[in-house]
């Protein structure tokens, strides 16, 4: 005759715990996760942030200069058109480039990168106190939006 012993269930409580201390344990040990989460949360902000702005400001100056709203829709067209490429591209070197190096390396270097496109972006803004846009305005556009599918693969 077999003895069957009963195993008891573990509370809600004791499962949430036993997930927490997991996810807290991993993060402690393997620091590139949190890099991983940090840089995404980021990037996720400056994609939603960057997209939405982009759009208002270029219709703002784009009055501001006496052109048609017509004209604005195809300028950002133009830029919806090649940010895809961009994207491409971006995604391809970043690929290559997450085979031969940790990853809180990478995202350091997408990071750092992202930021200077980003200032010239920032830049021709101000410079032209939102009266016109420069080539410094498209690169950095692009570049930002190229990134963050790049950090999209790797993350």
């Amino acid at each position: 005759m077999e003895a069957y012993v009963e195993v008891e269930e573990p509370t809600t409580y004791e499962k949430i715990k036993f997930i927490v201390n997991t996810v807290v344990h991993e993060l402690k040990t393997k620091p590139q996760i949190s890099v991983g989460i940090l840089g995404m949360m980021v990037f996720k902000i400056i994609q939603v942030g960057n997209t939405q702005f982009g759009t208002v400001f270029v219709s703002d100056v784009f009055e501001k200069m006496g052109k048609t709203e017509e004209e604005a829709e195809d300028y950002l067209s133009e830029q919806a058109l090649i940010s895809p490429i961009v994207s491409i591209v971006v995604t391809v070197i970043t690929a290559y480039f997450s085979d031969r190096m940790q990853l809180w390396k990478l995202l350091s270097i997408i990071g750092v990168i992202s930021i200077a496109v980003y200032t010239l972006m920032l830049n021709d803004i101000y410079t032209n106190h939102y009266q016109r846009i420069t080539i410094k305005y498209d690169i950095g556009f692009l570049g930002i939006t190229g990134l963050l599918t790049g950090v999209k693969i790797i993350c």
